[in-house]
């Protein structure tokens, strides 16, 4: 047992500060459609192919009494649509992701003051990434993998930002800076 109180002879003293940074500064709304969809096709001899899509669209999200709906970092509409491909012991998978365009710069005169609702600044583009992996089940207790991440080695968009956390010319928490990524990967079962 440990214990964290005054040493032999001491007294604790009179507390000067507390760090607290859990604080309730607002409210927030949001509305939309979350929308989901699979499907699997049998190929008979050439396999089997699945299908999937999960779309995101958002109506709306207000907070501190602004909508902040196709602003900065909140882009109106996100899906990811995947496919795979399995035939015996090997399998390919291809997935399209899609981060719909928002208005760039919420503090256009970077003056510490929100002013998007008056101000109407350039577009932060669209981005789609492509992602292909194939798998080949050696046996029961080894898989192996190669996959390229970005396979057409898109580049985030351009973004002003707002000036405080994405200074590098993308907005950091929407956006993938990363470009193509070759990966194998060797997975042992005991």
């Amino acid at each position: 047992m440990c214990t964290f109180g005054p040493q032999a002879g001491e007294s604790l003293g009179v507390i000067q500060k507390i760090f607290n940074t859990y604080q309730n500064v607002s409210s927030q709304e949001a509305s939309g459609v979350d929308f989901s969809a699979n499907y699997g096709l049998s190929l008979n001899n050439y396999g089997d192919l699945k299908f999937n899509l999960d779309w995101s669209y958002m109506n709306e999200f207000e907070k501190d009494g602004l909508d902040y709906t196709g602003e900065y970092g909140y882009p109106e509409n996100r899906w990811l649509f995947g496919t795979t491909w399995m035939l015996g012991a090997f399998d390919a998978n291809l997935n399209i992701s899609y981060i719909g365009e928002f208005e760039d710069t919420p503090d256009i005169d970077f003056d510490g003051i929100l002013d998007f609702e008056d101000n109407q600044s350039r577009m932060v583009d669209s981005q789609f990434l492509v992602d292909l992996q194939g798998g080949y089940n050696v046996s029961d207790s080894v898989r192996l993998v190669l996959g390229v991440n970005n396979l057409f080695d898109e580049e985030p968009p351009f973004a002003i930002g707002n000036g405080d956390s994405d200074l590098y010319g993308y907005v950091g928490g929407i956006h993938n800076p990363r470009g193509r990524f070759l990966y194998t990967k060797a997975t042992f079962r005991f």
